[in-house]
């Protein structure tokens, strides 16, 4: 063997190796998510992935970042796909879970720069590919600066350019410049800011009077039967959970349907209250609500996202479709956002929730598919709570599990 394809061998050794790494500390902070349940870690840890991703010379290395970030991050997919079709596609999940990774890490092959930083940051955040877009690092602006809002997110997208940066200069790279220079300087003084955003912060509970219902029902699978015995159940949890209580919030699509024998179903169990479900009407993920005597026939606010392949299935004409605009809507003298389901881990409906002021956080949730080791749900719920506490609401929750 001549020397030179010795050194070729040794390079490309080298250059093996140093993918696994960084694939490898990208994976840490994506499997903070899976370990630390509803726990905040996994949104504060998020940001890491800009660090990561900076540490890479070449758009190869930082895309081996991003693939060990999401596909750590995103594994409970596979037994999510599981819990919902059955045992029957076992391997849905795994392309599921592949197709996701690829998707989420493709665009950080590219932020080389700030601007590709950006370029990452809002392709994976907003759709197309932001119908996937959970795990985003911008989770973290709700555990760094919270209650601040816009002008939260904002630091944080300066933090974010500042941090890439800072290692980028730090790594092999070499890079140099005004930026750098910058970065280095100012980077500190982040740290007394974010200490002042959380002395500041308010601590936030939910209205006085407003109470979430836990329910345990599995669909009907199309049983009549069973689908009015559903509805009994949930009557009953609404009764018993929420006795006392002014506003009573069941979870996400607890009601297969809202015809006019439903809404009289609801209507007349109702007393002295007013009831905010989750029900599948007209083709969409509603909330609808039910009075003394009376259920409204229209929701007052429908998803703007669903879950890509469950609910919604866009190669299919029978099937939930999303609204792509929620808004929120005013009920006992307060601004309310509901949160559905699969909408608390996408970034671009929390935004669309930011534009508009909410007074309170519904996080409502279905989550009968997931089985009791599954992470999807307490990432929904970490998310939920990263993005509430940028925006210094309180949240509802109301869970089917």
């Amino acid at each position: 063997m001549s020397k030179s394809s010795g050194r070729t061998a040794a390079a490309v050794e080298f250059s093996a190796q140093r993918l696994i790494f960084l694939a490898a500390v990208g994976a840490v902070p994506g499997l903070l998510w899976d370990i630390s349940g509803a726990d905040p870690i996994g949104p504060l840890f998020s940001i890491s992935l800009v660090a990561a991703v900076a540490i890479g010379r070449n758009a190869s290395e930082r895309l081996a970042s991003a693939l060990g970030y999401y596909a750590s991050g995103s594994w409970p997919i596979i037994g999510a796909i599981a819990g919902y079709w059955g045992s029957l596609h076992p391997w849905v999940g795994a392309a599921a879970w592949a197709a996701c990774t690829v998707a989420l890490a493709s665009p950080w092959a590219l932020a080389a720069s700030w601007t590709g930083l950006l370029f990452a940051l809002a392709v994976t955040a907003l759709p197309p590919i932001g119908v996937i877009g959970w795990l985003s690092p911008i989770n973290a602006a709700g555990m760094l600066f919270p209650g601040m809002g816009w002008l939260g997110l904002m630091l944080w997208l300066i933090f974010a350019i500042a941090l890439h940066a800072f290692v980028s200069a730090r790594s092999d790279i070499g890079r140099s410049g005004a930026l750098t220079s910058l970065a280095r300087s100012h980077l500190p003084l982040f740290l007394p800011i974010i200490a002042a955003a959380h002395l500041m912060a308010a601590a936030t509970k939910p209205p006085t009077g407003w109470v979430g219902v836990q329910t345990h029902i599995l669909p009907s699978g199309g049983n009549i039967l069973a689908a009015i015995q559903d509805n009994q159940d949930v009557i009953q949890s609404g009764l018993h959970q929420g006795n006392g209580a002014r506003v009573v919030v069941f979870p996400e699509a607890i009601l297969e349907n809202w015809l006019p024998g439903t809404r009289q179903q609801f209507g007349q169990a109702v007393s002295g209250q007013i009831w905010l479900i989750g029900a599948q009407a007209s083709m969409r993920d509603a909330v609808v609500v039910a009075t003394r005597g009376h259920a409204a026939s229209r929701p007052v606010t429908v998803a703007a996202g669903l879950l890509l392949g469950g609910d919604w299935q866009p190669w299919s004409a029978n099937t939930l479709r999303p609204i792509w605009l929620q808004r929120t809507f005013t009920l006992d003298g307060k601004r309310v956002w509901a949160s559905l389901c699969v909408e608390q881990v996408q970034p671009w409906t929390w935004l669309e929730a930011m534009w508009q002021r909410p007074d309170v956080v519904l996080a409502m949730s279905n989550d009968w598919w997931a089985a009791e080791d599954n992470a999807a749900p307490g990432i929904q719920d970490a998310s939920t709570k990263a993005w509430a506490r940028l925006m210094g609401v309180p949240v509802v929750w109301a869970v089917n599990r």
